[in-house]
């Protein structure tokens, strides 16, 4: 779905389990492949378990990495900062529709990125909640520390993730420490989740036949905290 308002197409993902739960919807955010069915399909599981709409921008407008090469060219070739700015469009395009609760959740890439918008939108109109999965932005992009003062944060991260400074262990704690620290005292601070899952690679939330009896539990468990995390925060 393209708009004159929007800077991107927009595909958006209504629940085929029940009635959708108006007022609320949560932005999906791509991994570096762009709008791929992997996405899709992560976009359509959400909404059927929350009752939420779900919408899913092209940040790459139209491309699509087909390996990991392609996808990496696109991953860096992305503007972030001109990104961020097109999202706030989008979460003032649902709030104008009638969305007042705005959530977002990220995977890879989008994890990082839906921190980012977080943070950016702190001063503004903040976001009802954030949720990244397996993927932290560089300081130099924006401060991401005191995003948990207006915001409800979640995270999901593997513990065998080798992406050093975006999404392994070390990168995780020191995350983690800054939310913390930056609502320590505060009694008006929202609510942090920063989980870890053992014996798990990066995005481990995908579909891989090959991994996905190993991965099955971890998937469960995530996706179990992601719904209801989603749940509390946006009816």
């Amino acid at each position: 779905m393209a708009t004159q308002e929007l800077p991107f197409e927009i595909l958006r993902f209504l629940p085929t389990t029940g009635e959708e739960k108006k007022g609320s919807a949560i932005i999906v955010l791509q991994e570096w492949w762009g709008v791929n069915d992997q996405i899709k399909k992560h976009a359509q599981f959400i909404s059927d378990k929350t009752q939420i709409m779900c919408v899913v921008p092209d940040l790459y407008k139209g491309k699509i990495g087909l390996n990991a090469e392609e996808a990496s060219h696109l991953m860096n070739n992305l503007n972030w900062k001109e990104s961020l700015e097109e999202l706030e469009k989008l979460s003032n395009f649902l709030k104008n529709e009638g969305r007042e609760k705005i959530g977002v959740v990220g995977f890879c890439m989008g994890g990082a990125i839906s921190l980012a918008l977080g943070a950016k939108l702190l001063p503004t109109c903040p976001l009802s909640v954030v949720i990244t999965c397996y993927g932290i932005p560089q300081n130099s992009l924006i401060d991401i520390s005191k995003l948990a003062t207006k915001t409800p944060v979640q995270g999901h991260f593997a513990n065998k993730d080798i992406y050093k400074g975006f999404s392994d262990p070390p990168t995780v704690d020191t995350f983690e420490n800054k939310l913390k620290e930056s609502v320590k005292g505060d009694d008006t601070a929202h609510e942090i989740q920063i989980y870890r899952y053992e014996n798990q690679d990066h995005a481990f939330l995908n579909d891989d036949e090959q991994a996905l009896q190993e991965r099955k539990e971890a998937q469960d468990l995530a996706w179990k905290r992601i719904f209801e995390f989603f749940k509390k925060y946006l009816g």
